[in-house]
């Protein structure tokens, strides 16, 4: 049954991908996709805490799974894309480093706190949580510097140094 659950995320996040890669043509765009990915994970969370049940749980990771799609196809474009080119490539492998790392990390936790609270209420509780921090991303996603991704494109990129020493 678990390989099914986990199935779902996947199917999720292969319907998504068509839609996300043309709703993140911009930074702006980019901005609002990411939170409106969080928002639905966390949406998709807080039904999984509430409601058990196996088609239920189906439809809900499948939510998750296009969320999923959603936040790591915007960030890691934005990433690509909006930054300068002589530093692009430093930045998309502390972007994965870090992405990577938080990934284990919050596992570890995670674990931690359904032994502690039970599935449910650690399943609401960073629903909750992270449904506050995608509504405030919403809030600001015009301004794409509060997401640490600053306009560039269409920016030259700079001159390189041609002085000789």
């Amino acid at each position: 049954m678990l390989g099914i659950l986990l199935a779902a995320l996947s199917v999720g996040a292969m319907v998504a991908n068509p839609f996300v890669r043309r709703s993140t043509t911009t930074t702006t765009s980019s901005s609002f996709t990411l939170a409106a990915g969080v928002v639905l994970a966390s949406c998709a969370s807080i039904g999984l805490g509430l409601v058990a049940g196996l088609v239920t749980d189906l439809i809900l990771l499948t939510l998750v799974g296009a969320a999923w799609e959603m936040v790591y196809v915007s960030s890691s474009g934005a990433l690509q894309l909006d930054v300068p080119r002589d530093i692009s490539g430093r930045m998309v492998g502390v972007f994965f480093l870090i992405v990577a790392g938080a990934l284990a990390l919050g596992a570890v936790a995670v674990g931690f706190l359904f032994d502690e609270f039970g599935v449910s209420t650690t399943l609401l509780g960073i629903g909750c949580s992270t449904l506050v921090i995608g509504l405030l991303l919403m809030v600001f996603h015009r301004r794409a510097d509060f997401l640490m991704m600053a306009p560039t494109m269409g920016r030259p990129d700079p001159e390189p140094d041609r002085s000789v020493a």
